[in-house]
């Protein structure tokens, strides 16, 4: 996996842009695709809300999809998880 806290310009559908920071980018080789994960900082109860999609590589750009299964969001959320476990190790306290 890919950990990384990249800022990116994505553009939606109608060509607006908006800036995203990259939080993973990964493969699950069970599924044969690859993710990323990112936020646009937006809270959701206090938390900041984490978006994942299905991340295809189109020549010299990146087209992101909706994730297509509950079995792909179950491990979709498992590596949420670790990635947040593994930040809370970080911490020095």
């Amino acid at each position: 996996m890919e950990e990384t806290n990249d800022k990116k310009i994505f553009v939606n559908q109608n060509g607006e842009k908006k800036e995203a920071e990259v939080i993973a980018v990964f493969e699950m080789k069970n599924f044969g695709k690859e993710y990323m994960l990112y936020t646009f900082n937006e809270l959701k109860k206090d938390n900041v809300k984490i978006l994942a999609s299905t991340l295809k590589r189109n020549d010299d750009s990146i087209i992101l999809e909706s994730i297509a299964t509950v079995e792909e969001w179950d491990a979709i959320k498992e590596v949420i998880k670790d990635l947040a476990t593994q930040a809370k190790g970080d911490v020095d306290v």
